[in-house]
């Protein structure tokens, strides 16, 4: 809501105004919006100092990312003002600039150019730089985008204050050729080398209609000649012992003006096929919903906030939406299948489905929660075209909406469940109680091994007669259900041998625990280490310190040093059902998880095995409370990966996995 608002709001400055400047992007943004104070004032007065402080901010902000929009879009999902045609960016006396013939002599290629073709070719390359924001703005530097960001958050509420683990968007310098940056400094900047993407559209004949590409030597001159010819103008040049080191986009120089409302062609610099480079070739027509939206709809989206409802938000999260929900203050509710788990909503009248539940179970639970105490509820099911199981109910819609709701199946002779089922049976016997975090049972001084206290380890074994009373509770457990002919496995010796086993087994559900602690430990030890070399810089400090508060977090996530406890991932009694020690029907058994910032604080969000395998992999982005993480790094064992291979032979004709030893195929 608050990307297109701010689209929304700029349409609307530059249909009043006719163009904008960087100076007065901010104030002219802020005046489209016509903000409340309830809206954005986070004290929520609406005069004094403080009100003009937040409004101070709050145009900070609005500066802040309408430079940030002009980043290149590349989503198909939520398309820029640009790929709308409702704008487009100029550069102040770009086109003078191009006329001079005199400013471009003996530069190749260029020199020779006329005047619109050195406007083409350099509109591409600086289009280039801003979609890398290469752009010189004090909004864009880090000193001034961080005490932006604090005041955000002095003054600001949600969504408009900038959350302090939110990236910023910093300014990037563009390399010249030759000028090779730093290894920790690659992914911040922009290259102009001769391998680099603007190099090669430079160097290509087709880019200038000659007959052979520019050299090496030919392509770097030509670099060297644009930065000069334009420095002051469009470009400031950062000079390092009396060379160009690296150059950027004039704030100053660029101009918003309203959209021809046609869609742009494809990035000229990046595109490899000869057609796309030509600027009058258009890809069709705008995206004319998004185009619709910005224009006339944007605004009247002040005041809407968006946020989830799944089975990974915290307890308390979900629970304060609900009662927004409940009490008007949210007008509608979209949620996943949670909806099934328990919200009871005594005026709920409406429940729209996006998609057919699997089975008229699922049905009834989404569909009950409306038209309680007799009323009358309205009840919608989307049926998706092209979903082979969304067209058979819509066909057979009967079988859905008054189908019969089979009574779940459960394999009660599964040796898992029946296992963990003896292990409570266990563990009631012996007496131990868990308390609230792994700090309870583990000697966390004893690094890395971090094994039972010792109070515990003696309160493992049990007596001869709470042997026997174990045997006999767990056979009255399972009663006349699992019988030995329909069992056969399930024998007393089984029995006595888990149960004997049980120590052993309690330590070892801890097993992976164990990994992540250790590996948050390690983490915040580098990190201070970092943090105290005296021959550290700022900036490794900085992201020292960072690293630190993050391990910091995760260690305390991991101790279940949480708010509500029980709701907690390692929660010991929930930690042990997921591990299968115990036994859990409500969330997965052996999840795969990964740990996510979140307001200041570390969340744990876990996915089945076979879904986590590929949601988690490396680089694998993750939507979680509105924002995006990106899969770094993972938790490797203390003993290392090689411990966990395994190795099998792969039967080449029929593609059975034949785990080692295997006889050959």
């Amino acid at each position: 809501a608050q990307t297109v608002l701010l689209r929304g709001a700029v349409v609307k400055a530059l249909k009043a105004h006719g163009q904008l400047e960087f100076d007065r992007i901010g104030q002219r943004v802020f005046e489209a919006l016509s903000p409340k104070a309830e809206d954005f004032v986070l004290a929520g007065v609406s005069s004094g100092p403080g009100y003009e402080s937040a409004c101070a901010a709050m145009r900070s902000v609005l500066e802040y990312r309408a430079f940030e929009d002009l980043r290149r879009a590349w989503r198909v999902a939520q398309p820029n003002l640009e790929q709308c045609g409702l704008l487009r960016i100029d550069y102040v006396g770009l086109t003078e600039l191009c006329g001079d013939d005199g400013r471009w002599a003996g530069i190749p290629a260029i020199a020779d150019a006329s005047p619109e073709a050195r406007k083409r070719v350099l509109t591409a390359m600086l289009d280039h730089l801003r979609g890398e924001l290469a752009i010189d703005a004090e909004c864009l530097r880090q000193d001034d985008a961080e005490a932006m960001a604090k005041r955000s958050r002095q003054f600001l509420r949600e969504p408009w204050a900038l959350d302090e683990e939110d990236p910023l968007r910093l300014s990037k310098p563009a390399l010249m050729p030759g000028v090779v940056p730093a290894p920790h400094e690659k992914r911040a900047t922009v290259s102009l080398g001769f391998r680099s993407a603007v190099a090669r559209y430079l160097r290509s004949r087709h880019t200038w209609g000659l007959l052979a590409d520019l050299t090496r030597d030919e392509v770097e001159c030509l670099v060297a000649g644009i930065v000069e010819a334009l420095r002051g103008h469009v470009l400031s040049v950062e000079y390092r012992s009396g060379q160009p080191y690296s150059v950027r986009l004039m704030a100053g120089a660029i101009r918003w003006l309203p959209g021809t409302g046609k869609a742009p062609g494809p990035d000229p610099v990046r595109a490899r096929a000869l057609y796309l480079r030509d600027p009058a070739h258009a890809r069709g027509k705008p995206n004319a919903y998004f185009e619709r939206i910005y224009r006339d709809r944007a605004l009247a989206m002040v005041g809407v906030v968006g946020h989830e409802h799944t089975g990974q938000v915290s307890s308390e999260d979900r629970q304060r939406r609900e009662d927004d929900f409940r009490t008007g203050r949210l007008p509608a509710l979209y949620c996943s299948p949670t909806m099934e788990l328990g919200i009871d909503i005594a005026d709920l009248g409406v429940v729209h489905m996006r998609n057919i539940p699997r089975s008229p179970a699922n049905y009834a639970q989404r569909g009950g929660r409306a038209g309680r105490g007799g009323r009358p509820a309205l009840v919608l099911a989307f049926a998706l075209q092209g979903n082979a199981h969304d067209q058979y109910f819509f066909r057979r819609r009967g079988r859905m909406v008054a189908g019969a709701v089979a009574p779940p199946a459960m394999d009660l002779a599964n040796r898992d469940l029946v296992e963990a089922h003896l292990h409570s049976v266990w563990l009631a016997k012996i007496g131990l109680a868990l308390g609230q975090s792994m700090a309870d049972l583990l000697d966390l001084e004893d690094s890395p091994a971090y094994p039972l206290l010792p109070d515990t380890q003696a309160r493992l074994q049990l007596s001869e007669a709470g042997r026997r009373e174990a045997l006999a509770a767990f056979r009255q457990v399972i009663g006349d259900e699992l019988s030995a002919e329909a069992v056969p496995w399930l024998t007393d010796e089984w029995i006595e041998a888990t149960l004997a086993e049980s120590p052993s087994a309690f330590d070892g559900a801890f097993k992976r625990w164990r990994e992540l602690y250790a590996a948050a430990v390690k983490e915040r030890e580098a990190a201070r280490r970092i943090a105290d070399r005296p021959r550290s810089t700022s900036k490794e400090r900085d992201d020292a310190r960072r690293r630190e508060d993050e391990a910091r977090r995760e260690i305390e996530l991991l101790l279940n040093q949480t708010r509500v406890q029980e709701e907690s991932d390692f929660y010991p009694y929930r930690y042990l059902a997921a591990e299968g020690f115990l036994p859990g029907y409500n969330f997965p058994r052996l999840p795969l998880r990964v740990i996510v910032k979140h307001n200041r604080a570390a969340q744990v969000i876990d996915r089945p095995r076979f879904l986590g395998l590929s949601e988690f992999g490396p680089l694998n982005d993750i939507y979680h409370e509105g924002r995006k993480h990106r899969v770094r790094a993972c938790t490797v064992p203390v003993t290392g990966l090689e411990t966990r291979f395994t190795s099998a032979k792969l039967c080449g004709s029929c593609g059975y996995v034949h785990p080692s030893p295997a006889p050959d195929r």
